[in-house]
């Protein structure tokens, strides 16, 4: 029920100007490839070739952002 009202991006912009603060100059995660799309709006990109995560069995990607 909460998804799609902004809570996600209102996350990880937090971090990002939190991050920003402390001179942190690059944010990486492993989304999965499902998330990707929320992601990229977000600023970040696809890096290399997916993977599937033993412990949840979902596809996912590398994805960078420059901060």
């Amino acid at each position: 029920p909460y998804q799609r009202h902004g809570l996600g991006r209102l996350l990880v912009t937090t971090v990002i100007d939190r991050l920003r603060a402390g001179g942190v100059e690059v944010l990486w995660c492993n989304a999965r490839d499902s998330a990707a799309g929320f992601y990229d709006r977000l600023g970040f990109e696809l890096v290399g070739e997916g993977f599937v995560l033993a412990e949840s069995g979902f596809a996912h990607h590398v994805m960078l952002r420059d901060l």
